[in-house]
């Protein structure tokens, strides 16, 4: 997620009930005993199990709202550690480049350009 989008969503969640979030009777959402929001779907052939479905989108709301700033704030320090992580993995690349170093120390930043390469590949 890009910094906008992070910080849209922490807009959206100051302007919102805070939290905690949790489940009322048959899929409401509710805060400090007030309703937040109702999951009543309709029932059709498709779905057998209405009211366990409206709970189980009624705590994935709850859960969602409730872990939302954990969430943006693990998000930010993700990015922030991907960019050091690119910043490692270029500067150690241009010292193995340098003439007049080492032998030992060239492999040294070879290794940890391969190491913070490879920790940038996972997703």
């Amino acid at each position: 997620m890009t910094n906008e989008e992070l910080d849209e969503l922490k807009t959206l969640l100051a302007k919102a009930t805070p939290e905690p979030w949790n489940i009322g009777y048959e899929g409401h959402v509710m805060a400090d005993k007030k309703l937040i929001a109702g999951c009543m779907g309709h029932q059709d052939n498709f779905t057998p199990n209405l009211r366990e479905t409206n709970t189980a989108n009624a705590e994935l709301i709850a859960a969602i709202r409730n872990a939302a700033p954990a969430l943006i704030a693990s998000a930010r320090r993700y990015a922030k550690l991907r960019e050091t992580l690119e910043q490692i993995a270029e500067d150690s690349e241009q010292c193995a480049k340098q003439d007049g170093m080492p032998i030992g120390d060239n492999r040294a930043w070879k290794s940890v350009g391969r190491i913070a390469r490879k920790a940038l590949e996972t997703k």
